[in-house]
């Protein structure tokens, strides 16, 4: 059977979002045959290497271009400078003066050695120019499955028309009250929040508050949410700062906003680690409970 094979590329951080697999439902994925290996690496030296040698030869460039402009500028100083020492001294032995012969010899072999420190430095900064491709390997296979639904977690899936409807009308809520968000779910680094928030410099202080919040939204009213292991950890960490807004009725025309902060330590006590896709769920009860009107 003869098959395209399909090769895209992911920020290797979204790793952290996945969880083992039940033991039940493991499939140990086959590594790509040899054939494979070879066109997977072919497409990353076309796609993906090339371009990375020529930005990182473009930036080099760059940085060749600064420090031969510098290596110019001083060594052509440090250079006139000794020339007009050794002019004054073999003038004076020109004059007759014989006692400043084996400075004036000095200051001669110093202008030599300048010269030939300032060739060398300009034969080292031209080696930044070479920029050499590294061996692309294959390192490992994993198989990512969509994640099993059960007890309690029921209708617990990611709906793209949910979630953008969700961020919308938060970053919509953050800007009403006169803060500036940004989203940044987008960027897959890791942050363990969707938007960034950012209020007016308080005076006394200086310094501008910051929200990091994670958005959560559901279809219908009074729905529980899920927190992947990496949000609850950046919760735990971020404590004050870190906010959980969940959007319930997106799919209605009445959504309302609950707002929980430090849910880390708000809803500590009824979150529940689902073991086999590694999230927190907290009840809707909860939620209302920790809501903050602001």
């Amino acid at each position: 059977m003869v098959y395209q094979l399909e090769v895209t590329p992911i920020a290797n951080d979204c790793l952290h979002d996945f969880a083992t697999a039940p033991e039940e439902m493991i499939n140990v994925p086959l590594p790509p045959q040899p054939d494979e290996q070879r066109q997977i690496e072919n497409w990353l030296k076309v796609k993906v290497q090339k371009g990375l040698i020529e930005e990182a030869r473009q930036n080099q460039q760059r940085e060749m271009g600064i420090r031969q402009d510098y290596l110019e500028k001083a060594m052509n100083t440090a250079v006139r400078d000794a020339e007009k020492k050794y002019y004054d001294l073999a003038g004076k032995v020109a004059g007759g003066d014989e006692t400043f012969r084996v400075a004036r010899d000095r200051a001669q072999n110093k202008v030599n050695e300048l010269k030939e420190r300032k060739q060398l430095k300009k034969a080292e900064l031209a080696h930044l120019n070479i920029v050499r491709p590294g061996r692309v390997t294959y390192l490992g296979t994993a198989l990512v499955c969509p994640p099993a639904q059960s007890q309690g977690v029921e209708g617990m899936r990611n709906d793209p028309e949910v979630e953008a409807i969700a961020m919308q009308y938060v970053m919509d809520y953050e800007r009403e009250r006169g803060w500036t968000p940004e989203d940044v779910s987008n960027l897959r680094d890791g942050s363990g929040f969707d938007i960034r928030s950012v209020g007016s410099v308080d005076e006394s202080t200086g310094i501008a508050p910051v929200r990091r919040i994670e958005v959560k939204g559901r279809a219908g009213i009074n729905q529980n949410v899920s927190l992947t292991s990496n949000e609850w950890r950046k919760a735990q960490q971020l404590g004050d700062s870190y906010w959980l807004y969940v959007v319930w009725g997106c799919h209605s025309d009445k959504l309302q906003l609950l707002k929980i902060p430090d849910p880390a330590r708000n809803l500590a006590g009824n979150a529940h680690e689902v073991k086999q896709v590694t999230r927190y769920l907290i009840d809707a009860e909860s939620l209302q409970r920790a809501n903050q009107k602001v």
